[in-house]
């Protein structure tokens, strides 16, 4: 379902507890001389509407955040951007109102790296300001990172080639929007692997941080091989990337309170404290790390059917191509409409909390 599309008697009207919210979030910022400003936000957009596509009666995908956090690269003229701490606010904002209406399952799918430190910050937060709130849970993700296992397939380049505006958002670009890639203009970028604690590519594991601003790193803003693009890489990455998305989405729709924080939870009493006595749990906040030490946030891997007290919880999966039609021409479909039925007394949503 596309919340862009929907009338407010609709939205009333949805079983939040049955649904993921997807919050795809992109940027404005340069990507070299061969792409246009809008990659982050033309692909994130593609990968979410292909997703919501093969979930569509259990997916609610909100409009994208064109705009993000893009400071390392306002000295490349185009590039629009706010703070990091304006970015958390702005999407705990997003997040609060869609709890406000119902939502009780929201995945931040991210398609631009500077985003990361802002919403990790924004998850930690919405944690304690959801606090009285446990069925909320609030997760967050970048497609690379959901898509390590087909990116590592299909790349040609080695450690280094795959950064910004690199082989592998050009080969998507090529499959989406082909006319907005100017290949000629598209050359190596960038420091790749030349420092040992510092390999500049999307799939590699620093154990040091460091903040640079783009013009340190490369004259162009590319950083990678975006050379060895084709627009049929591009087609792999973008089938085997929604899948991985999918494959998550559907994991998520049986996530719950007692699953993802088992020790605040007592099969036979409820939620348990420190102290033995039962007590209200505080909200629970889900985010992939980077890693180890991700400090206090913590990876929590679910299956399905894992629950307290068994019992299967296992999607079928939805036949259906990924793209919408016109998208790479990888197929298109409908989705089920909710049925206006008039407002609930109480305001929107509220009357399906429970």
């Amino acid at each position: 379902m596309l919340l862009e599309t929907m009338k407010w008697t609709e939205v009333a009207e949805l079983e939040p507890a049955r649904l993921v919210t997807l919050i795809p979030l992109g940027s404005f910022e340069q990507h070299g001389p061969h792409l246009p400003l809008t990659v982050d936000t033309e692909i994130i957009t593609a990968l979410a509407r292909a997703a919501e596509h093969r979930l569509p009666d259990r997916v609610l995908l909100t409009p994208t955040l064109w705009l993000g956090h893009s400071t390392h690269h306002l000295r490349f003229a185009g590039t629009l951007s706010v703070a990091p701490r304006l970015y958390a606010d702005l999407v705990k904002a997003v997040v609060h109102s869609l709890v406000q209406h119902g939502a009780r399952k929201v995945f931040l799918l991210n398609g631009h790296g500077g985003n990361e430190v802002p919403v990790q910050l924004a998850l930690r937060e919405l944690k304690a300001e959801l606090a009285a709130r446990p069925e909320v849970l609030v997760t967050a993700a970048s497609y690379w990172r959901l898509g390590r296992q087909i990116i590592a397939e299909v790349r040609e380049s080695g450690l280094g080639g795959v950064g910004h505006a690199c082989e592998m958002e050009t080969s998507i670009m090529l499959a989406l929007r082909p006319e907005a890639v100017d290949m000629p203009a598209a050359r190596k970028g960038g420091p790749g692997n030349a420092l040992r604690y510092r390999v500049i590519d999307a799939q590699a594991s620093n154990p040091v941080e460091m903040a640079s601003d783009f013009d340190e790193l490369s004259e162009t803003g590319v950083l990678g091989r975006p050379e060895l693009a084709t627009a049929e890489k591009g087609r792999r990455l973008l089938e085997g990337i929604v899948q991985a998305i999918v494959e998550f989405l559907e994991d998520f729709l049986s996530w719950t309170p007692e699953m993802v924080a088992p020790g605040r939870y007592s099969r036979t009493h409820g939620p348990v404290g420190h102290s033995g006595q039962v007590r209200q749990p505080a909200a629970v906040s889900v985010t992939r790390g980077r890693g180890a030490g991700v400090g206090a946030h913590q990876v929590v891997r679910l299956r399905r059917g894992a629950q307290p007290g068994g019992g299967d919880c296992s999607l079928g999966r939805r036949a259906g191509l990924p793209l919408h039609e016109g998208e790479s021409g990888l197929g298109s479909g409908t989705r089920p409409r909710a049925r206006p039925r008039g407002p609930r007394r109480g305001g929107p949503g509220r009357a399906s909390r429970g």
